[in-house]
């Protein structure tokens, strides 16, 4: 009778042990992941992360201390819970509320210096990029073709403002592609300038012929 009773005893330890451990493993699994997502989300610095880092080594240990003999007590759970708990108060003071602590912005992704007067100065030159591309036009000495190619690119800067200024705000890099949009159209119309310009089809048919066309 005695083994059956330290036998049931035995079993009964056996699995609140495993009970434990399983409480803690999933704990700690969660926790994990909040600290990755934070520090993904650059709302948990490199200081913070690794004094995160450092309190679960600590953590780790006295599991790995408490289950050398294959099993972890009542007394011995409540201390690893203790300590995985003071990690999600850490985390927690970090990140108030669990996610309150605005999340750090990328460089490029701040809005641009002086906002309207950079907004308004993008809006102007594209205005002024549409109006060339007019008056380019209006000389006749492009193909066809080329002026294809500077709708194309003139548009393209159009659109990147029009995105842009879809939330109200124009950010650092918003405005980069955008102005890198306009400068294209000039470049394109410089480097279509300086071609060679090919002589007429009547010139050239004149020519083969031997005819003088000189008005």
């Amino acid at each position: 009778m005695q083994a059956v009773a330290n036998q049931s005893t035995a079993s009964t330890a056996s699995k609140q042990s495993s009970a434990y451990l399983a409480d803690i493993t999933d704990q700690r699994k969660k926790l994990d992941e909040s600290i990755a997502a934070a520090t993904k989300s650059g709302e948990l610095s490199d200081a913070e992360r690794a004094a995160l880092v450092k309190m679960a080594k600590t953590t780790d240990a006295l599991l790995k201390r408490y289950t050398a003999d294959g099993r972890l007590d009542g007394a011995e759970y409540k201390r690893v819970l203790q300590s995985t708990q003071n990690e999600k108060a850490a985390l927690e003071k970090m990140i108030p509320s669990g996610n309150a602590k605005p999340a750090k912005t990328k460089s490029s992704d701040r809005a641009v210096a002086n906002h309207g007067r950079t907004v308004s100065a993008v809006q102007d030159a594209q205005s002024r990029v549409e109006g060339v591309l007019k008056t380019v036009k209006s000389y006749g000495s492009m193909t066809a073709d080329q002026l294809k190619d500077l709708d194309t690119l003139a548009s393209k800067g159009r659109s990147l403002l029009t995105d842009a200024m879809k939330d109200g705000v124009m950010t650092r890099a918003e405005y980069a592609k955008i102005t890198d949009a306009q400068s294209a159209v000039n470049r394109q119309i410089r480097q279509y300038q300086s071609l060679p310009k090919k002589a007429p089809a009547a010139s050239a048919q004149a020519e083969a012929q031997g005819l003088d066309v000189t008005v």
